[in-house]
Order: structure tokens, then sequence, then C-alpha cells
């Protein structure tokens, strides 16, 4: 979970309410935690992977991330967080089991900010606390329900993981389920986005491949799940920090 450990400290808090629309947000030097009275929000990052954000959703937002949010008429409470620890750079969000007790804690928080009456930000790093310690029952909640619904397609991606033209949808229909379902239920479950975790499995693949000297970088590419060369060579370098040739030339068996 994001806020294991991490630590920190509510710079403001807000009660915002606002009409449908789309807007792009630069990245900020602080983390934002919100819960979602009324509406909902779909958040687009930068890789253009897509988060839902429904009615009594909980959503972090880490920060030094770029997205865009494309929102139908909501109502959020949402803390600004500065934060000391390094903290993963994707947008999370789930629906709690239990959403009042995170209205009342959020809501509460709010109040608590806006009062300003003398030990009030302790009082509401209390609360910051107290909805971590929820968030971490609840989920476990969640994951009891919903982890038979993305069964199928967790399974069919751990035999799969390496045939080109693999995707989240893919995935998403094994389990029929919507693709945005299918991916939140799966943030929350295994704590990273599907498709980092193909990618991931793809990555852990191609090195096997590499290292046996019997792939060039090309066979290496297809043979691990990515039809796009130039795509793999990223996503290869972001993971292993060199590029597949010169891993290649260092570890060749």
């Amino acid at each position: 979970m994001f806020y294991q450990n991490t630590a920190f400290v509510i710079e403001d808090i807000f009660r915002i309410k606002r009409k449908a629309d789309i807007r792009y947000t630069k990245r900020r030097d602080f983390c934002g935690l919100a819960f979602r009275i009324s509406g909902s929000s779909v958040f687009v990052q930068e890789n253009k992977s897509e988060v839902y954000a429904g009615e009594g959703s909980i959503t972090f937002i880490p920060k030094g991330v770029d997205f865009e949010t494309r929102s139908e008429d909501e109502e959020i409470v949402i803390l600004h967080l500065a934060v000391y620890e390094p903290n993963d750079d994707t947008i999370t969000s789930f629906i709690p089991g239990d959403r009042k007790i995170f209205a009342d804690l959020f809501c509460n928080a709010e109040k608590e900010w806006q009062e300003r009456k003398t030990g009030y930000k302790n009082r509401c790093a209390s609360i910051l606390y107290t909805i971590f310690e929820n968030i971490e029952k609840n989920t476990e909640y969640t994951l009891d329900r919903t982890e038979e619904l993305i069964k199928n397609g967790v399974d069919y991606m751990r035999r799969h993981f390496d045939e080109c033209g693999l995707t989240v949808k893919t995935l998403a229909e094994q389990c029929s389920i919507s693709e945005v379902y299918f991916r939140k239920i799966y943030k929350v479950k295994y704590g990273e986005s599907p498709l980092k975790t193909l990618n991931r499995l793809r990555i852990e693949r191609a090195c096997g491949l590499l290292k046996s000297g019997y792939f060039n970088v090309t066979q290496t590419s297809l043979t691990s799940g990515f039809e796009d060369v130039k795509y793999f060579s990223t996503i290869f370098k972001k993971y292993m920090g060199v590029s597949p040739s010169e891993y290649k030339t260092k570890n060749e068996l």
C-alpha cells in the first residue's frame, strides 16, 4: 500500500464541489488523498493508463506525476500531503467495504482543519493514520469479495504473458468485466497495475532469452511478447537500467 514505510504530513485539507470538466494537472510536490462523496473521475497518466474513481472511492495521487482528469459532477474531500520517502508514481483508487467510516473520517478531518482550533493539526494527523488503519482493514475485506472476479484474467496472464497482442482488455474479457473495473480490482489486490505486472513478466522472460545467447534483441522482443522493438527497448531500460544490447553483452552465457 502507498502509505507503508512512508511518512506523511498534512499540508492542507479541502472540500471541493465541481462541475463536469476535463483538466490537466502538472506534477506537484505533494500527494493527494481524496474521498469521493459523490460523482466520479477518470485519471489518465502519461503512459495512457486509466484509473476510475467512483462515488465512495478513495484515491491516492502521488507527487511528481502529470495526469489528465475527466470528471463528472463531483464532491470530494482531499488531503494534500507532504511525503518524505519515495513513493510509487501510479495513481491508485479503490472502493472500501465500509464507505461510511471513511466519509466520516475525511469529513471530520476537513471540519477540524477549517475550524483551526488549538491542536487541530495533531487531531488531523491522528485522523489520517486512522484512515490508513481502516484502509488496511477494508482492503482485506474488499479483496476477499473481489479476488474471484479477476482470477481468470490473472491466470490467463500468467499462461500467455509472452504472446504478442495480449492486452489488459483481453484479461478483463476473460473475467467478463470492464477493463476499468479489472484494473481497479487488480491494483488493490497486487499493489501495481496489470500492465506493470505484464511488462515485468515479459522483461524477466527477455532477460533469460538474452542471457541464453540464442536470441538477438529483435527475436527476444517478439518471443517475450513485445511486437514493437523500440517500445521493448524503452521498457527494458526502464526496468533493468541498461539497453537490451548492453544487457546481452554483459550477461550472455
